[in-house]
Formats: structure tokens, sequence, C-alpha cells
């Protein structure tokens, strides 16, 4: 099921890729003389092949953001179901080792800032 929803979920993406480049490119077509000089071609480009991207991205990380939830939730019961209330002590320590990660992760991203100063001056 999952390799099926995949193939959608990329058939789409390129859909959505593809009218909306369409788009931008039949605007390019119409802007008058005044506005091909207000807005360069660079911004033009930049149009297409970024913001065109980061929209159809989008589309292409919807079904994560639908399924994975799902998935989770299903999975949580079926281990229920086998190991009993253990499930429970598990989520636990994975909710108790949230915040010690971000923790962990602030220090390394302070370590690393104070690092680029030294690699770049070498």
């Amino acid at each position: 099921m999952m390799a099926r929803s995949d193939f959608y979920t990329v058939l789409a993406y390129m859909d959505v890729q593809t009218i909306l480049t369409n788009i931008v490119y039949q605007k390019m077509l119409k802007l008058s003389s005044a506005a091909k000089i207000k807005y360069s071609a660079g911004e033009a480009v930049n149009l297409v092949f970024t913001d065109v991207e980061r929209i159809s991205s989008f589309w292409y990380n919807l079904l994560d953001f639908v399924y994975s939830p799902i998935m989770i939730i299903v999975c949580l019961v079926a281990l229920f179901f086998v190991i009993g209330i253990n499930v429970f002590y598990g989520i636990a320590v994975i909710v108790a080792f949230v915040p010690i990660n971000a923790v962990l992760v602030k220090l390394a991203n302070d370590f690393e800032v104070c690092l680029l100063p030294i690699i770049f001056d070498l």
C-alpha cells in the first residue's frame, strides 16, 4: 500500500511542479516592458527554480505528515497487545530523553559556533 501511495505522491509532486512552472513562464511572457525593467531575469529564474520547488516539495512531504502519526499509533497499539503495559514505560523513557536530547543539541551547536572562527583562521 505504501508503494502505491508513494507513487501517487510523486505523480502529484510532478504535476504541481509542472503546473506552477508553466504558470510562471506564462506570466513572464506576458510581462510589460516596464515590469521587465522592474524585475530582473535572476528574480524570475529564482521564482521558477527555488520557489516552485519549495511549494512542490510540500505536496511530496504531505503524505509523511499524515501517515506518520497513524503508523506510530498503530504500532504502539500492536506493541501493547504483544508486551502489555511495558509499552507505556518505553514511551515514558522516550519522552524523558527528549529534553536531554534538546540540551545536548544546544551544547553541540554552541561548541560548533565557538570552533568555527578557529577552523577558518587556520
